[in-house]
């Protein structure tokens, strides 16, 4: 049943700024938070590596598109069909190419690669979380039938 009033209201609607919006076919599939950065997964680009785009609250009020995030590679890997942010931690899933791209905010905002955690298990990304020093991910069954979850500890090299 749906109810007539919510607690909650629309600010925002964030779209894709770049050249090729029409071709982003899953802009949203994904989303996080961080701090003052709204985080949006597109999982499926055409024409382009997937990305991720951030958006930062600007002084008006308003969401505006600070950076774009993409690894590179090959097209349809899946990056940034999963994400988690904490702070100064993002963890962004490519989970067609079972890797876990790790990012680290700059002093500027800017988001910067530090690490690519990578297993041989089908869909491993699909379903990362952070919470301190703390990033757990999830796998879907893929081409086995079960599923598994990875918990890692980060040290000053990173996540181990």
């Amino acid at each position: 049943m749906r109810q007539a009033f919510s607690a909650f209201r629309l600010i925002t609607v964030c779209t894709p700024e770049t050249l090729y919006a029409q071709y982003a076919l899953q802009f949203g599939g994904s989303v996080a938070a961080s701090d003052c950065q709204i985080l949006v997964g597109e999982a499926r680009q055409l024409l382009l590596p997937d990305n991720v785009f951030v958006h930062e609250l600007a002084e008006d009020s308003t969401w505006n598109e600070m950076q774009v995030l993409t690894p590179g590679g090959e097209v349809a890997a899946g990056f940034g069909r999963s994400l988690a942010a904490e702070h100064t931690t993002l963890a962004f899933g490519a989970p067609l190419a079972s890797e876990v791209y790790l990012y680290s905010r700059s002093e500027d905002g800017s988001w910067e690669l530090s690490e690519t955690l990578t297993r041989p298990h089908d869909q491993f990304g699909a379903s990362p979380a952070l919470k301190g020093d703390r990033l757990l991910i999830g796998t879907a069954g893929g081409a086995a039938p079960e599923g598994d979850m990875y918990l890692y500890s980060r040290d000053e090299h990173g996540f181990v």
